[in-house]
């Protein structure tokens, strides 16, 4: 896994142009940012993010090339790829940016900075280690506490699934989490705030 320092210095400035012209005037910032995000999951930075692949088979390719369509070659598909990856890392910058740092969780939970180290070791707390340090997404919280069963959930979640799907998990309505004193499927988030039993959501966090 690169660096930072790496990642920036082997950009040529032709590709820091393009992703200027792109609306991303702050290469570095971008660069560190995707770094991170590689690094939150070693192996495979697509696995387990929920984001859309190649919907075509190969036969459905080739019907659609030899019937003259475009768009559906190798090429296409890389760009695919590029447009995926800087949304995974605009997505990524929102979580990083929206979340608190390990002295900003302690004040928020009146607790020692030791009971914050504490309470990671036994997964009462989802974090994310970054190049500025570890961080605490937001989603977890509510009320200025964690939300009621999310040890019970994070239990149920294998440490290595992706930040991004987590984050996804926690604030995406499932189908499976309705009640009659609720309108609808819930988010995992909203269920836990309301009361509803935790063992409910660890049902569908052992498939992520």
């Amino acid at each position: 896994i690169l660096t930072r320092e790496e990642v920036v210095s082997v950009l040529p400035e032709k590709d820091r142009e393009t992703l200027r012209e792109a609306g991303i005037p702050d290469t570095d910032h971008f660069l560190s940012t995707l770094a991170d995000l590689v690094r939150s999951q070693p192996g495979g930075l697509f696995l387990g993010a929920g984001l859309s692949q190649n919907a075509l088979t190969e036969a459905e390719e080739v019907y659609l090339r030899e019937a003259g369509a475009r768009g559906v070659d190798e090429e296409n598909n890389a760009d695919i790829r590029l447009q995926q990856v800087s949304q995974m890392t605009d997505e990524y910058q929102q979580l990083i940016g929206d979340s608190y740092g390990a002295k900003e969780v302690a004040k928020l939970l009146g607790v020692s900075d030791s009971r914050i180290r504490q309470r990671l070791s036994d997964r009462e707390l989802y974090s994310v280690e970054t190049n500025e340090g570890r961080v605490f997404p937001c989603f977890q919280f509510s009320n200025n506490q964690p939300l009621p069963g999310l040890k019970t959930v994070l239990a149920a979640i294998n440490p290595k699934v992706h930040p991004l799907s987590v984050k996804r998990f926690f604030e995406t309505p499932q189908v499976d989490l309705e009640s009659s004193d609720l309108t609808g499927p819930q988010k995992p988030r909203d269920w836990l705030t309301t009361g509803h039993s935790p063992e409910d959501v660890v049902v569908i966090a052992r498939d992520l």
